[in-house]
């Protein structure tokens, strides 16, 4: 066996070379925790929507058994009033002419006390 002759190199500055990289060591090993913590996460959220997908499945298995026991009925559901829809939207450009009757009652005072 042959002896290996050993250098040694003094480096300028080791004290922060060495707090430098120990810096660097933690942010990795903060940036790894955070990785797990995602993939735990990501996992949990895949486990979430199966057990959705799962439930919307018997739902509608369900939905599919009801309709078929129930029994057949010619009841028709009424549409909505289209009277009502007018009133409603009559009511509204009711609103709308108010707010331009103050917005115009507002202007003309304003005028009024600048006078």
């Amino acid at each position: 066996m042959a002896k290996e002759e050993l250098y040694f190199v003094n480096v300028e500055g080791a004290d922060v070379l060495r707090r430098d990289i120990l810096e660097s060591s933690k942010n990795i090993v903060e940036i790894l925790k955070n990785y797990e913590n995602f993939k735990k996460i990501n996992e949990e959220k895949d486990n979430k929507t199966e057990e959705l997908k799962e439930k919307i499945k018997d739902i509608t298995s369900l939905i599919v058994k009801l309709k078929s026991d129930l029994p057949a009925s010619k009841v028709k559901v009424p549409k909505k009033n289209p009277k009502v829809k007018k009133a409603v939207a009559s009511l509204k450009k009711e609103t709308t002419e108010l707010d331009k009757l103050k917005s115009e009652l507002d202007d003309i005072e304003a005028k009024l006390n600048t006078i």
